[in-house]
């Protein structure tokens, strides 16, 4: 079975805890589950390059009125 952990956060969810959890999987989760953050505009810090950001906004037009 595969696995990939996915999250969403915005700037002040980047400050309050995503960060912290981006820099937690990376050291605790197994190397083969890659992480994949949809930012809503803001930018995380990549620790690794089994994480993988994408903008929220650009990825999900739907969600854009």
């Amino acid at each position: 079975m595969t696995y990939t952990i996915i999250t969403t956060f915005n700037q002040s969810g980047l400050e309050r805890y995503g960060q912290t959890m981006i820099d937690s999987v990376d050291q605790h989760w197994p190397r083969s589950v890659p992480l994949v953050v949809y930012a809503e505009a803001c930018e995380p810090r990549v620790p690794s390059d089994r994480v993988r950001v994408q903008d929220l906004l650009a990825a999900s037009a739907d969600l854009v009125w």
